[in-house]
């Protein structure tokens, strides 16, 4: 289970196989002691957050969707659950949660299931942190993208896209679609890194519509789904 997760102490993260550095905003601080708060931040707290409460806004800028977000006060050894729950996180797009002040760690992890750990962030105010990777001589390369083509009579709900190294490349990850649906003659069109891919569709039922292992995805690459007949 991912709230039962050890910390790390140094963050990092290696999306879709990349070696991938991650910084957050420089109005991020460090700091030895803050508010109290219970171990795990409670759902209710969450849901409907205190009056008090400050804005965390992530701002995803990494070539990849972020699917888990777990934010734990520092002295707790649980992490407690996903702060996003279905609100997937695209490429280019941002997500804010309304935190109770404090003093806490946050971990990501994007689909493929890889995760980043980040310690001892003061978020007794509003903070923006952008999150993004770089390969080894400091470029970005986010030049390819998938685009699911529904061709099909059936609305695509799940969608995996697995990274072909990924330590969890046999359970597939993640479900790059969240909450939401390719209706049928619909499209969706996501960014990854250039690499090789698992890629499975399946409808609302969990019905399997296509699944192709392997695929290179070096560029923008066109992925149909033309009926239920797994291919």
């Amino acid at each position: 289970m991912r709230h039962l997760l050890t910390r790390i102490g140094a963050p990092g993260l290696s999306l879709v196989g990349v070696a991938a550095l991650l910084v957050g905003c420089d109005r991020i601080h460090l700091y030895d002691t803050g508010p109290d708060l219970p171990c795990p931040i409670p759902p209710e707290a969450v849901a409907s957050p205190p009056t008090d409460a400050v804005a965390f806004t992530l701002d995803n800028q990494a070539c990849t969707t972020l699917c888990w977000v777990a934010l734990s006060p520092h002295v707790c050894d649980d992490w407690g659950g996903d702060w996003i729950g279905d609100r997937n996180v695209p490429s280019g797009e941002s997500v804010t949660l309304q935190v109770p002040p404090g003093l806490y760690d946050l971990m990501i992890e994007d689909c493929t299931e890889e995760p980043a750990i980040f310690e001892r962030l003061d978020l007794t105010q509003d903070v923006r942190f952008p999150i993004y990777d770089a390969d080894a001589d400091g470029t970005r390369d986010c030049g390819a993208s998938l685009t699911v083509v529904n061709d099909s009579s059936t609305p695509i709900c799940h969608m995996w896209i697995e990274w072909t190294e990924s330590q969890f490349s046999e359970r597939f990850g993640d479900d790059w679609l969240g909450e939401e649906q390719i209706a049928p003659g619909q499209s969706r069109t996501v960014v990854v890194r250039p690499a090789h891919y698992n890629i499975k569709a399946e409808g609302c039922e969990w019905e399997q519509l296509r699944i192709e292992m392997d695929v290179p995805v070096q560029g923008p690459l066109v992925w149909t789904v033309s009926g239920r007949s797994a291919e």
